[in-house]
C-alpha cells in the first residue's frame, strides 16, 4: 500500500482538531443555556445531548454533502428559542414531580422539535425549493437574529448567576456576589467580540478561554478555594446527581413524560414555529456565506436533505439542532485542508469529548460559558444594529428595531408575526416607487412595422400624434394603477397636444395584475368612453384574471396579440378615415395603369411611383416592360427564407406580411407590407439568401425586376439603371432613419 506523506495530511489534522475544539466549548455553552434553572443540576445530560447531536449531524453532513471538508456546529438561533421552550416546560412541570418526569417531558419536547425542523429541511431539499426560504425580507432576517442576540445575551445572564432572569430579581444583579459572576462573563465575552472585530483569527476565541480558565483556577489556588467551595458560591455548575448520565438517556420511560404539557406547549406555535423558521434560515445564512467565501456554489437541495436526516434522526436522544459551520469551512480553506479527513478528525475530537463530558461541565466556570454565550449574543446584535444601519435604508432599519422591540417585551412569535406584516407594508411602498411605464410614445415617435405607401405614410405623419401608447412593465396593483391612471388622464386633458383618439396599452412586459388594479382599469374604461377614445389592449398573457380579459371584451375594447398589431389597427383606422376624404387618390393599379397609358404626365402617390418623377417618358417605358406581373391568393408564400433571391417586388394590391423564425416552433411577423411599397431590395442587392418567407395576406398583385432583368437595363441602358439605383439608396435610407428615430424614442 503506497504511503501518504504526514506532510499531506497535517492540514486536514490540524483544521478538525481546532474545529472539534472550538464546536465542544460551544456545546458546553449552548447546553449550559438550555439545561439552566430548574434544570441546572441535568447538565451532564444537557452536555451529552448536546455533543451527540454535533457528532451525529457532522457524520451525516460528512458523508451527505456536497462539499469536502464540511464541518457542523449548534445553532446559537435555534438554541435560544429552544432555551425558552425547556425553561417554560420545567417551569410548567410540577413541583413534586419526578426527576424522569421533568427530564422525560423536557428530552421528549426537543427531540419533537427537531423532528419537526429535519422534516420540514428534508421536504423542502426533496421538494427542491430550498430557494425560497431565501425570499424573507433582509429586514424580518435582521430582526430575528438581533431578537435571537437578545435571548442569547439574557441566558448568559441567567446560567452566570444561576436562576431565571425576571424584572422582579434585577436589582439582585448588583449584589456584590452576583455582579462579579455575570460582570466578569459579560466583560470576558465582549473582550472576544473586540477582539475577534480587530483580528478575525481562529485562535482568539481558544486563547480567550484557556486563558480565563488559567486565571480562574489560578485565583482558586492563591486563596485557596476548593471546587466545592467554588461550586457553593455558584462560580461552577451544580453537583450533577450520580444516576444523571448515559443511563438516564437509556433508561428514560415515555410512561413519565407528562404530555398534556408538550402539547401545550407545541400546539400554539409559539415556540415550534420560531424554531424551524430559524433554524432553516440560519442554515440557509450559513451555506451562502460558505460559498461566497470558497466561491463555489454548493447543492443547496442537497444540503437540506442531508440536515434533515442528520436532525430527524437525533430525535432519539432529544436532539439540539445544529447547522454547517462557516467558521470550520473558513479554517479549513485557508488551511486548504477541504478533505474528509478533516470532518471526520472534528468527530473524532468531539467522540473523545462526549467520553469526558461529565468532567467538563463540571470543571468549566460559569463566567466562561456565559461570556461564549454573550459573546455570540453581542456579535448579532452589533451585526444586525450597528452594521446594518450603514447598509439599509431608514425605514428598513425601523423595521429591525420594531421587531426586536416586540421581541423583547411581547415574545417570539409575536416579533416574527410583525416583522412578515411589516415587510409586506414596506415592500409594498417599494414597489409603487418603480415605476409601471417603461415607455410613453405617441404614433408619431413609434410606429408599426407595416411598410406603407408614401401617401398613407403621409396622413400618419400629420395624424400620428393621436394614437397615445402606454408600454407597461413589473407588476400592477391598486397603487401603481392609481399613478397610472392619474398619468393618463394629465395626457387627455393636455388641450396643448393633438386629441388622442387612440389609447394602447401594452402587457408585454408585465409580470401579473392584482385583483385590486382590475378597478382602477374598469375606471379608465369608463373615462375612454366618456371622451370617445379607442382603448386597446395588447400583449395580454394567460395567467393574467380570465375575467379581466372578458370584462375588457364586454366593453369592446380591441385586444391584439402584441403591440404591433395594435398599432397598425389604430395607423389602418386613421388612413381610412383620411381616405374617405380625399378623393384625389387613385389606387396603385390605376397609378400603374397611368404609367402605362401615359408615362412621365402623372406624379403618382405610391412609394415606388416616386421613381418615376425622374424618368422621361422613354425611360419610363423601359422599366414598364422590364417588370413581370404576379398574382397571389390568400397565404401564397411569395419567397421562402433560405431561398436565393430572384427579383424586387413591387407591391401593387393587397398585403404581404414578412415573417421570421426565432424558435423551433415559434415564429414573429417581423414587417408588412401594404399597397404601393418596396420588397426584398436587400437580398437581390447584396446577393444573400432570404432571411425571412414572405407570405400574402390577402389577394395580392405585384411586379418584379428579376435579377436579370436589371443586369440587361444596366448594360442597355446606364442612365435609367443609375437612377433607378438611386431611388433604392433613397428608399433604404428612409427606412434606416425611421428605424434610428424609433429606438431613440425607445431609449
Amino acid at each position: 500500500m503506497r504511503s501518504i506523506p504526514i506532510r499531506n495530511l497535517a492540514p486536514s489534522i490540524i483544521a478538525g482538531s481546532i474545529t472539534g475544539v472550538m464546536q465542544v466549548t460551544y456545546c458546553l455553552s449552548i447546553a449550559g443555556l438550555i439545561f439552566s434553572g430548574r434544570l441546572d443540576p441535568f447538565s451532564t445530560v444537557g452536555i451529552t445531548i448536546a455533543l451527540l447531536s454535533c457528532f451525529w449531524l457532522t457524520l451525516v453532513i460528512a458523508i451527505k454533502s456536497s462539499m469536502l471538508g464540511v464541518t457542523t456546529g449548534l445553532q446559537e438561533s435555534a438554541a435560544a428559542v429552544m432555551a425558552l421552550l425547556v425553561n417554560s416546560i420545567a417551569e410548567s412541570v410540577p413541583s413534586g414531580a419526578s426527576s424522569q418526569e421533568l427530564l422525560g417531558t423536557v428530552i421528549v419536547a426537543m427531540g419533537i422539535c427537531t423532528l419537526f425542523t429535519g422534516g420540514f429541511c428534508w421536504i423542502l431539499g426533496h421538494l427542491r425549493l430550498g430557494n425560497l426560504i431565501r425570499f424573507i425580507p433582509y429586514p424580518v432576517i435582521g430582526g430575528f437574529l438581533a431578537g435571537t442576540g437578545w435571548l442569547l445575551i439574557k441566558g448568559a445572564i441567567e446560567v452566570m448567576i444561576g436562576f431565571d432572569l425576571t424584572p422582579e430579581i434585577i436589582p439582585e444583579l448588583f449584589d456584590a456576589q452576583l455582579i462579579w459572576q455575570w460582570g466578569m462573563g459579560t466583560i470576558l465575552g465582549l473582550s472576544m467580540l473586540v477582539l475577534m472585530k480587530n483580528y478575525n483569527h481562529w485562535a482568539v476565541i481558544p486563547s480567550c478561554i484557556l486563558g480565563s480558565a488559567g486565571i480562574f483556577y489560578g485565583i482558586l489556588g492563591i486563596f485557596k478555594i476548593s471546587l466545592a467551595g467554588a461550586r457553593s458560591q455558584g462560580w461552577l455548575l451544580s453537583s450533577t446527581p450520580e444516576n444523571t448520565s448515559w443511563a438516564v438517556l437509556s433508561h428514560l420511560n415515555l410512561l413519565d413524560v407528562n404530555w398534556e404539557i408538550i402539547i401545550q406547549h407545541l400546539s400554539n406555535h409559539t415556540f415550534l414555529l420560531p424554531i424551524i423558521l430559524l433554524s432553516t434560515l440560519e442554515l440557509l445564512l450559513d451555506i451562502s456565506g460558505i460559498e461566497i467565501f470558497i466561491g463555489e456554489d454548493l447543492n443547496l437541495d442537497r444540503e437540506l436533505k442531508g440536515f434533515g436526516i442528520g436532525t430527524m434522526t437525533s430525535f432519539f436522544w432529544g436532539g439540539m439542532i445544529g447547522c454547517h459551520s462557516l467558521n470550520g469551512a473558513i479554517l479549513a480553506s485557508n488551511l486548504k485542508a477541504r478533505k474528509r479527513l478533516t470532518s471526520f478528525i472534528t468527530i473524532g475530537v468531539l467522540l473523545i469529548s462526549l467520553a469526558l463530558g461529565p468532567i467538563l461541565i463540571r470543571l468549566i466556570p460559569r463566567p466562561i460559558l456565559g461570556a461564549l454565550l454573550v459573546y455570540l449574543g453581542s456579535s448579532l446584535l452589533v451585526e444586525w444594529l450597528h452594521e446594518t444601519y450603514y447598509k439599509v435604508s431608514k425605514l428598513e432599519y425601523l423595521s429591525i428595531l420594531a421587531i426586536i422591540t416586540i421581541i423583547i417585551f411581547s415574545g417570539f412569535l409575536e416579533g416574527v408575526a410583525m416583522g412578515l406584516i411589516i415587510a409586506l407594508v414596506v415592500f409594498a411602498l417599494n414597489c409603487s416607487r418603480i415605476p409601471i411605464t417603461k415607455n410613453m410614445l405617441s404614433g408619431l415617435e413609434h410606429t408599426s412595422n407595416v411598410q406603407r405607401c408614401s401617401h398613407e405614410a403621409k396622413i400618419l405623419s400629420s395624424k400620428g400624434d393621436q394614437i397615445f401608447m402606454i408600454l407597461l412593465q413589473g407588476f400592477i396593483f391598486f397603487g401603481t394603477a392609481h399613478k397610472l391612471f392619474n398619468q393618463i388622464q394629465k395626457r387627455i386633458d393636455d388641450s396643448s397636444r393633438e386629441k388622442i383618439n387612440f389609447l394602447v396599452l401594452d402587457f408585454r412586459l408585465v409580470n401579473g395584475i392584482d385583483a385590486s388594479a382590475i378597478y382602477t382599469f374598469n375606471r379608465l374604461t369608463q373615462l375612454s368612453q366618456k371622451r370617445g377614445i379607442n382603448l386597446v389592449f395588447s400583449g395580454l398573457k394567460n395567467n393574467f384574471f380570465p375575467d379581466f380579459r372578458t370584462t375588457l371584451e364586454k366593453n369592446n375594447i380591441k385586444i391584439f396579440p402584441d403591440l404591433d398589431r395594435a398599432i397598425e389597427w389604430c395607423e389602418n383606422q386613421i388612413i381610412q378615415t383620411a381616405l374617405n376624404r380625399d378623393t384625389d387618390f387613385l389606387p396603385v393599379v390605376n397609378e400603374i395603369y397611368h404609367w402605362y397609358t401615359n408615362p412621365g404626365s402623372y406624379a403618382g402617390k405610391s412609394s415606388f411611383l416616386a421613381l418615376f418623377e425622374s424618368l422621361n417618358p422613354d425611360e419610363s417605358k423601359q422599366l414598364l416592360n422590364s417588370l413581370s406581373r404576379i398574382t397571389l391568393e390568400k397565404n401564397e408564400v411569395l419567397f421562402k427564407k433560405d431561398h436565393l433571391p430572384e427579383a424586387i417586388y413591387f407591391l401593387v394590391s393587397g398585403q404581404i406580411s414578412i415573417w421570421i423564425q426565432i424558435r423551433e416552433k415559434n415564429i414573429k411577423r417581423l414587417r408588412k407590407f401594404s399597397a404601393g411599397t418596396v420588397i426584398a431590395e436587400m437580398s437581390l442587392y447584396g446577393a444573400i439568401k432570404h432571411r425571412t418567407t414572405a407570405i400574402a395576406d390577402e389577394a395580392c398583385q405585384l411586379y418584379s425586376l428579376s435579377r436579370e432583368a436589371m443586369i440587361k437595363l444596366e448594360r442597355e441602358r446606364p442612365t435609367l439603371t443609375n437612377k433607378f439605383h438611386k431611388f433604392i439608396i433613397d428608399l433604404l435610407a428612409d427606412r434606416i432613419g425611421n428605424l434610428q428615430n424609433e429606438l431613440k424614442n425607445l431609449v
